[in-house]
């Protein structure tokens, strides 16, 4: 979906307007004002600009107008920058925060976006055809830090990964699930005074589409947006989208300023409860408490992510006093983080998958169902898992799904670890595949011990496996590009995408008319429980065609010295709310 048309405000990109992207004039911080005082305040500036003792006159009339506003207006009117009167909030203490891998950008328009030609942006490790499915993990590190903190979305997610309210108090949906009615109370704002209304939303949305700003791609059947007054915003849709809300609960949802005019590269202006306060690339992003935030205000006056290369290093931080906390951390830090004293550890999920796939096109004896299913009776799931990840760092699967998203059930039984079944299965092909070597070619980052296990649990089978783990270059030269594989690893770091890996034009090839079929009747559910029943139809009906083999879900786990309360411990590669982060 690339334009969406609309009777009042169209959502298509408005070649009128300036490009945000390109300004690198950040919009001046002011209070909070109606459209129609901003207008008088800008009257009044003009008026006096052009000299003479009636000008003035009418200037010192608009300030006593304006009220409260008048003397931040003429602050405004003397410099531009004047620093903002946050109304006696004061948020005080500070809390530092390491997360592995830093943003290249400050531009969370970008993360995980396409072009119009399908290729990923932002880091995302791909050369296009690969249909969202992720590779490169730091390339969420933006949206991490600044979703739910300095932007936010029209809805929000809570610890389930359910949509809650979020800029809209509240929402609405049809009995059809077609139109999507959502509520702004009035009073909110921008970091930089300017008022939050159904325009910006509508603009926000306008955007997203027009450029293929993040998962754009993904509201698929939007048939209008529209404002209806300042505090209403309908999302007609064509055809129902089960996902809709999940969606505009993430990056697709955040709601811009359409009036800012700043440099995303470098600097945000959003409505969240912190401003960026300063970045430095590669090394920390200090947030600062938003005194003018609408709603509950953030408990810590700063808060500074510090940027390390890898889990070790934000351990050792941890151990040296330099930070507070430290999150998401891999499964194999727990006993380096059992050494440092007087810290605290939890474990959380995610939505996190690393997957063995298998070349479902032709060329591959993996194109046959039969095959595929032997390969999934032979392994162990939980050795590879173990090797992965380690000890309880992860939850194995056996489906498309994790606990945190919907049709998820636990479908390990359905291919249990079975030496016995695996023969029958693979027998068939004995003379095909004892003739041929399959190759097992994945990123090195991976580590060398899980190549050479699924060697090991394959040999039995009369499998013979050429383990290549390569760097991520060759990687996608290799698997990507030229589908010269069998089998592989990859990621799939997001929820709710799998019809990700039900596009045949991805590496993986894979097709299955049933799947289509069942994908096509939940999206025409009309209520979440119909579309949960739905999706553990197609669950199963995927993890029967074993396109690949879902190894399990990654558990991180989070750090933090004692008196630190508030760090989220769930799904904080993707998303870290700080708001409620406090140090006693």
């Amino acid at each position: 979906m690339r334009s969406v048309p609309e009777p009042n405000r169209p959502v298509t990109p408005d070649a009128g307007a300036a490009d945000p992207a390109s300004a690198d004039v950040m919009t001046p911080a002011t209070p909070p004002m109606s459209r129609r005082q901003a207008r008088e305040a800008r009257a009044a500036r003009r008026q006096l600009q052009h000299g003479g003792i009636k000008a003035i006159a009418v200037f010192l009339v608009s300030l006593l107008i304006l009220g409260t506003c008048g003397r931040v207006v003429y602050g405004m009117i003397i410099d531009h920058h004047a620093p903002l009167d946050l109304g006696g909030f004061n948020a005080g203490g500070s809390v530092t925060i390491g997360v592995v891998g830093a943003p290249s950008s400050l531009d969370i328009r970008k993360a995980g976006s396409t072009t119009a030609d399908g290729t990923a942006t932002n880091g995302t490790a791909t050369t296009g055809g690969t249909n969202g499915i992720n590779t490169d993990t730091g390339s969420t590190a933006v949206q991490q830090a600044l979703l739910g903190n300095v932007y936010e979305s029209l809805l929000s997610l809570d610890e389930r990964n359910t949509a809650q309210p979020g800029v809209a108090d509240s929402y609405a949906v049809s009995g059809d699930g077609l139109t999507y009615t959502f509520t702004i109370n009035a009073g909110k704002t921008f970091s930089n005074g300017d008022a939050l209304d159904a325009d910006d939303v509508v603009w926000s949305l306008q955007q997203t589409i027009g450029n293929h700003y993040a998962q754009a791609d993904r509201l698929t059947g939007l048939k209008s947006v529209t404002a209806n007054g300042a505090n209403t915003v309908t999302v007609t849709l064509s055809q129902p989208n089960p996902d809709l809300p999940w969606l505009l609960a993430g990056p697709t949802g955040i709601v811009y300023d359409k009036d800012a005019k700043y440099s995303y590269d470098t600097t945000a202006i959003g409505s969240g409860p912190f401003t960026v306060q300063s970045w430095e690339n590669g090394t920390s992003l200090t947030l600062k408490a938003n005194g003018r935030y609408w709603g509950q205000k953030a408990k810590t006056g700063t808060v500074t992510l510090k940027y390390y290369g890898d889990d070790a290093a934000a351990v050792a931080a941890l151990g040296r006093g330099d930070v507070d906390a430290i999150t998401p951390v891999a499964e194999s830090q727990r006993t380096a983080l059992s050494r440092v004293d007087g810290v605290s550890v939890r474990q959380g999920d995610s939505t996190h998958r690393i997957v063995l796939g298998f070349n479902n096109g032709t060329d591959s004896i993996l194109s046959d169902k039969r095959y595929r299913q032997g390969i999934r009776y032979a392994i162990d799931r939980t050795a590879l898992a173990n090797a992965l990840v380690g000890g309880s760092g992860s939850r194995t699967l056996g489906g498309p799904f994790t606990p945190l998203e919907p049709g998820y059930e636990d479908l390990n039984a359905l291919f249990p670890h079975s030496s016995e079944k695996a023969t029958d299965l693979l027998a068939y092909f004995f003379y095909v595949s004892h003739r041929r070597t399959l190759t097992f070619v994945y990123p090195s980052r991976y580590g060398t011990q899980v190549g050479e296990l699924l060697k090991q649990q394959l040999q039995p089978m009369n499998v013979d496996l050429d383990v290549k783990a390569v760097d991520d270059a060759t990687w996608r030269q290799t698997v990507q590009e030229k589908k010269q594989y069998d089998f592989t690893l990859f990621d799939m770091d997001d929820s709710h995408d799998l019809a990700t890996l039900m596009d045949s034009g991805n590496f993986i090839g894979y097709e299955s008319p049933a799947v289509q079929a069942l994908w096509a009747s939940a999206q025409k559910a009309g209520t979440a429980s119909a579309y949960e029943t739905a999706m553990k139809r197609l669950a199963r009906q995927i993890s029967d065609d074993s396109p690949v083999d879902w190894l399990c879900e990654r558990r991180p786990l989070t750090a933090q010295r004692e008196g630190v309360t508030g760090l989220p411990a769930t799904m904080t590669d993707r998303r870290l709310p700080l708001a409620d982060v406090t140090k006693g």
